[in-house]
C-alpha cells in the first residue's frame, strides 16, 4: 500500500500495535526521496507524534502517552531491538524489578547487547546499554508483557550479572540488599547450572554474599561448585579496592576487602 503522508504510515503502523519505525521503511512505503522524508520526520518530531532513537529508527507516540511525551521503554524494547536485529537481554536492577525486587527500582532500563550503543533518553527514563560479548550464553526467561515478549535475564542469571557488572548495579550493598529481594526466585539446582557459564570469580563472591545473608541453601550449593574447581588465588570480594589488611575467608577463596551492609 502506498501513502501520501508520513502521518498515514504512522497511523497504520499504530492501528496494528507497532510503535518504531525507520526512516528506510517510510521511504520504501511513501515512494518519496530521502530529502523529502527526512523533512516528514522533521515535522512529525515537532509536533510530538514520533521520538528519534538511533540508527535511523524511531518511536511512534501514541495517544494515551502523547501528554507524557514517551512510551515506557519495556513496552517497545523488543520491537527496537528485532528491527536493528541485535540479540538482547533486559539485565540487572531491571531485571531484577522483573522478579519483584524492586527496592533499588530506578527510572533506567537495563539492557544488555552484544554491540555498543549510546544511551536512548525518554523524558524521564532512559535505556542504557551494556556490551556483553557472551550474551548468548546468558540463561534467559521470555516473559510476556501487554504488548509482546521481552528477553530478561534469569532469576539466577541476574544474580551473578549483579557482581559481574557491580559498577552498573551500584555498589556490594546494593547489590546484597536486591539479592536478598531475588531468594524466592532462585533455584539451588539452577544456580549450580548457572555458574558454568560464568567465571569461577563470581560463583564465590555470590556464594560469600548469600552465606552472609544467612541464605545456606544457596550458599551451600555454590561453596560445593567453588570446592570442586579448586579456585588457585584468592580473588577480591570487591575488584579494583584496596586490599591492604583485609582478611582472607578460606571457603570462598577470597580476600574480603570491603564490608556488607545490605539495605535489609
Amino acid at each position: 500500500m502506498k501513502y501520501n503522508y508520513l502521518s498515514d504510515y504512522l497511523m497504520t503502523l499504530l492501528s496494528k500495535g507497532e510503535l518504531i519505525f525507520s526512516k528506510a521503511s517510510a521511504i520504501r512505503q511513501l515512494e518519496k526521496t530521502d530529502a523529502a522524508i527526512r523533512n516528514s520526520i522533521k515535522r512529525q518530531v515537532a509536533l510530538k507524534q514520533i521520538v528519534p532513537l538511533f540508527r535511523g529508527h524511531y518511536l511512534i507516540i501514541p495517544p494515551e502517552y502523547k501528554q507524557l511525551g514517551f512510551v515506557p521503554p519495556e513496552l517497545f524494547i523488543d520491537d527496537l531491538m528485532r528491527a536493528i536485529n541485535f540479540p538482547y537481554y533486559i539485565s540487572l536492577l531491571s531485571a531484577a524489578s522483573f522478579y519483584g525486587a524492586t527496592h533499588q527500582a530506578t527510572q533506567v532500563l537495563q539492557v544488555m547487547v552484544t554491540t555498543r550503543l549510546k544511551p536512548v533518553i525518554l523524558g524521564r527514563t532512559r535505556i542504557v546499554f551494556y556490551f556483553n560479548k557472551n550474551l548468548t550464553n546468558t540463561p534467559l526467561q521470555h516473559l510476556k508483557t501487554d504488548r509482546g515478549p521481552l528477553n530478561v535475564s534469569t532469576p539466577e542469571a541476574t544474580a551473578f550479572d549483579l557482581l559481574r557488572y557491580v559498577h552498573q548495579s551500584g555498589n556490594l550493598n546494593q547489590v546484597a540488599t536486591v539479592l536478598d529481594e531475588l531468594i524466592d526466585r532462585i533455584s539451588c539446582d539452577i544456580l549450580k547450572e548457572t555458574a558454568m557459564k560464568f567465571p569461577l570469580v563470581y560463583a564465590q563472591r555470590l556464594g560469600y554474599l548469600f552465606e552472609y545473608l544467612g541464605h545456606q541453601e544457596l550458599a551451600a550449593a555454590l561453596a560445593h561448585y567453588v570446592k570442586e574447581h579448586k579456585p588457585v588465588i584468592f580473588s577480591l570480594l570487591r575488584p579494583g579496592k584496596n586490599a591492604t589488611n583485609a582478611e582472607k575467608n578460606d571457603k570462598w577463596h577470597l580476600i574480603i576487602n570491603e564490608s556488607i551492609e545490605p539495605d535489609l
